[in-house]
């Protein structure tokens, strides 16, 4: 659960700062990208994780890369660095757990 809470917080945290960059609300960005009412700031507070849907319509709005919002690269590059790999596949973990 360690790893899970660590990544939730890093996620929000680039989350938060693209939210800011773009000068956009929460409210803002749930209108935009189309998500239900209270998630943004939940996904930033590391509370819940974005499915892989919202991540892609978020990621669009604020002008990133969903690789960005989930490892912090704009690209991952899953043969050289296994902090990324690792990174990738506990998101997977946790999508598939939502299924």
């Amino acid at each position: 659960m360690k790893e899970r809470d660590e990544f939730l917080s890093e996620l929000g945290k680039r989350l938060k700062k693209a939210r800011e960059n773009q000068r956009m609300t929460q409210r803002e960005l749930t209108e935009l990208a189309n998500t239900a009412k209270g998630s943004v700031s939940a996904y930033e507070q590391g509370v819940t994780e974005p499915g892989v849907k919202s991540l892609k319509r978020i990621a669009d709005v604020l002008g990133v890369s969903v690789a960005w919002l989930i490892s912090g690269a704009e690209s991952i590059d899953l043969g050289t660095d296994p902090a990324r790999v690792s990174k990738i596949k506990e998101y997977i973990r946790f999508l598939d757990m939502q299924k």
